[in-house]
């Protein structure tokens, strides 16, 4: 079981792993507010193949979508206020 949260402030996406910044990078574009599909455990860089190797090889408890980017603090209580349900 893995807590993952992604954010996108305009200019950076990160990727946190169970309350942790794992991975963030510089990207230039605009966020989904027109409301476009948001992929999610499927390729995002316009793929649309049907082959199994698109897809994420598992399951997904819960998906949040918010409005705004959330901050490390608030991303490590997410992780600590919802560990315990998946018995982590």
């Amino acid at each position: 079981w893995y807590h993952i949260i992604g954010t996108y402030d305009g200019n950076i996406v990160k990727q946190y792993v169970n309350g942790v910044l794992n991975e963030q990078l510089t990207y230039a574009g605009t966020s989904l507010s027109d409301g476009v599909e948001v992929r999610i455990a499927r390729r995002w860089d316009g793929n649309s193949g049907e082959e199994p190797s698109n897809y994420y090889p598992g399951d997904i408890g819960l998906v949040r979508i918010y409005n705004g980017v959330m901050q490390e603090g608030d991303i490590l209580n997410r992780f600590n206020n919802t560990k315990t349900i998946y018995g982590f």
